[in-house]
């Protein structure tokens, strides 16, 4: 899996431990390269109690850095680009999803799911 996630701000700089953690959060289970069998299998059946396809991963990074910018008050036209590709091994193709938008449409989106 190959996650990225780009912020465009003229306010101030975007702290990087931001962007880790909003991607970090975003899985269904923590992320590791290195692992013992029995570590991988206690994994495994964790990512499998919250299981997330390509799009979740999109949606939950965008609300992320979208939940931590609108914390610390930047402005509603900085603009937030997550792009996620899923190396496939099941399937003949890998899976492709991402989202551009700003946090003015993201504001907008959230209040319109509550009323």
């Amino acid at each position: 899996m190959e996650l990225s996630i780009k912020v465009k701000t003229t306010d101030r700089l975007v702290r990087l431990d931001w962007l880790v953690k909003a991607a970090r959060n975003a899985f269904s289970a923590p992320v590791s390269s290195l692992l013992k069998r029995e570590d991988e299998y206690k994994l495994v059946k964790e990512a499998y109690k919250k299981p997330r396809f390509i799009e979740d991963i999109i949606r939950f990074a965008i609300n992320n850095v979208y939940s931590k910018l609108k914390e610390e008050n930047f402005s509603k036209n900085t603009e937030i680009e997550v792009k996620a590709e899923s190396l496939e091994s099941i399937h003949p193709h890998n899976a492709f999803a991402c989202r551009k938008t700003t946090l003015k449409n993201l504001e907008k989106n959230e209040k319109n799911l509550k009323d």
